[in-house]
């Protein structure tokens, strides 16, 4: 089975066409991401991992590797 960095690279890259491993130190805004995309990018990661991420859970997060720790840690 994949794990929750394999499947959030998969979603980055599905949803963003965002595929460089460099990208994770990164926040969706450091990347040129608008919000429009963000906002569904963030969708199909609650999707995905069936996890609740509020807004307030996403301004705390510093990057996108921060991400993928919260959603580990949520599963």
């Amino acid at each position: 089975m994949a794990t929750v960095e394999q499947r959030f690279r998969s979603l980055l890259e599905k949803q963003l066409r965002i595929s460089d491993p460099g990208a994770l130190n990164s926040t969706l805004s450091d990347l040129g991401v608008n919000s429009v995309d963000a906002l569904a990018f963030c969708k199909a990661v609650i999707n995905e991992f069936g996890v609740d991420i509020t807004p307030e859970d996403v301004a705390n997060l510093k990057s996108l590797q921060a991400a993928i720790d919260f959603i580990d840690a949520a599963l």
